[in-house]
């Protein structure tokens, strides 16, 4: 990627050199080490094919979606990211590790289960208040990735823009245009990937596992 003189997340000046290539093909531009050492959070929209469970049966959230497409996003998000979050239809924002049991919901108009205008928009707001809230406990420069589709991310936008998040939505772009392209970068981003560590910043800026 071509360097430029001021980092791509918060915008602070880069000494000739000190800049880093990101490891992620969405961000066009330089980090630098502060941002790069920074927690990452995921925000994983849930799916509409789950395990079978009998009534009053529970599993942790990140165990009751089974399609390939939302186990992609989950090896994502425990392999690139610091932290991540389910936005749940029926459940708001839930961790992971939550008990929940079946159901069948979706803020997609078009699905047999959407749950409707008026739900879907108290769905935005107390979603929203969930996400301030758990944003207040995060680092001051947690950067947070957003694997949802438009009919989840349009609900929540306004909140997570505001502030002083950095928030990246890697699924609107114009190569992504559906689930198989989706899925296509999730692969690529997960084998590319290489955590920097304290004394192996540098790598960061690594291409195919070696110093760049």
């Amino acid at each position: 990627m071509t360097g430029t003189n001021r980092c791509h997340w918060c915008d602070s000046r880069l000494a000739s050199g000190e800049g880093l290539d990101s490891k992620f093909s969405h961000v066009d531009g330089q980090v630098c080490r502060e941002c790069v050492a920074a927690p990452r959070i995921a925000l994983v929209g849930c799916g509409s094919s789950k395990i079978a469970l009998d009534d009053g049966e529970t599993v942790a959230a990140k165990d009751l979606y089974d399609s390939p497409y939302f186990s992609l996003k989950r090896e994502f998000a425990e392999t690139c990211c610091d932290k991540w979050m389910i936005l749940s239809a029926e459940h708001g924002l839930i961790s992971p590790d939550e008990e929940i049991g079946a159901y069948d919901a979706s803020l997609k108009p078009s699905s047999n289960s959407y749950i409707g205008d008026y739900e879907a928009g108290k769905w935005s707001v107390n979603t929203s208040n969930e996400i301030r809230v758990f944003d207040s406990f995060q680092a001051v420069y947690a950067s947070y990735v957003v694997l949802a589709g438009e009919d989840y991310v349009r609900h929540i936008e306004d909140e997570l823009a505001s502030g002083h998040r950095r928030v990246s939505f890697p699924f609107r772009s114009d190569d992504l245009g559906g689930i198989g392209d989706q899925q296509g970068w999730l692969r690529e981003q997960i084998d590319s990937y290489h955590p920097p560590g304290q004394a192996d910043l540098d790598h960061y800026g690594a291409v195919g596992g070696e110093s760049a």
